[in-house]
């Protein structure tokens, strides 16, 4: 793809990152990184490697553009993404590169950072959506379906979606094919934490998360992987599924057998089969 900043024979080749940022165009000094609110258009810059500088790869007149067009350069390139702006600095991956959907919710975790706490005399219930980063977080968690992992088709990958809790009982990881499973698991398993105090509960389980949730003992994490199919991968695909179903032939024999009054047997066997219908072939996969 190319960018309306580029020239036919750009290529991303030199880049190790792609950078967004608001923009004005100063009439004396030309074009100039701004704060997040005040920015005339939106500019996406290829980050050169081993270097401090930066090649402006494509300006968008919205939130919603600029934030497709990231997303969309990401998954094409493979490139990790990063925000930068004149009053908030830089928001980057320091134990990995940032993935679209990392970028969305480190916004998300900035914003909160900045609001005042709930019993402060200065806390508004709509402080989240007037900070100046509220439009560009919206835009990058609706184009990086960070509110519902994006599931990516191609002929050499599918998608899984693991959700690992931390709790009272215990650390644990479930698997799911299904970004809205994922999603429905991740917004029950707040709304049980959720306490009537701090009003009602979000729109999206993520802002409930880390809003409050997220400082107290619990923690849960919700993360897509792409897995390639072919070789190693598909042999493995297809093991976990023949050792998983055996796992579950047993179980179900046993079922009757022990008290499942607050349905959690049942709860894991319905998570569990969803290894089962991991798909093997391009065609299948969603």
């Amino acid at each position: 793809m190319i960018g309306n900043c580029m020239r036919p024979k750009d290529t991303f080749d030199r880049f190790d990152a792609l950078e967004l940022s608001p923009c004005i165009n100063d009439p004396a000094d030309g074009v100039q990184r701004c704060q997040a609110g005040e920015e005339d258009f939106w500019s996406i810059y290829g980050c050169i490697k081993d270097s401090a500088e930066v090649y402006a790869l494509h300006d968008a007149n919205s939130e919603d553009d600029a934030a497709e067009w990231l997303c969309r350069a990401s998954r094409e390139t493979g490139l990790p993404v990063q925000f930068a702006c004149e009053w908030f600095g830089r928001l980057c991956g320091s134990g990995k590169p940032f993935q679209p959907i990392d970028l969305a919710m480190a916004l998300t975790e900035r914003i909160h950072e900045d609001l005042p706490d709930r019993a402060a005399e200065d806390f508004r219930d709509d402080d989240f959506e007037n900070h100046p980063l509220a439009p560009i977080r919206e835009a990058m968690c609706e184009a990086s379906d960070a509110m519902g992992l994006r599931t990516f088709k191609s002929a050499t990958s599918i998608t899984l979606y693991t959700v690992t809790t931390d709790d009272a009982d215990g650390t644990q990881s479930y698997v799911f094919v299904s970004s809205a499973d994922a999603e429905e698991m991740a917004d029950k398993w707040c709304r049980k934490r959720w306490d009537d105090d701090w009003g009602a509960f979000p729109d999206y389980w993520s802002e409930a998360y880390a809003s409050h949730i997220e400082h107290g003992e619990d923690c849960i994490h919700v993360e897509g992987h792409i897995l390639q199919l072919g070789g190693l991968a598909r042999e493995i695909i297809t093991s976990a599924k023949a050792q998983m179903g055996d796992l579950l032939e047993q179980i179900d024999q046993m079922h009757g057998m022990f008290d499942d009054a607050d349905g959690r047997i049942q709860q894991a066997i319905d998570d569990a089969t969803a290894w089962p219908h991991v798909p093997e072939t391009a065609e299948n996969a969603q």
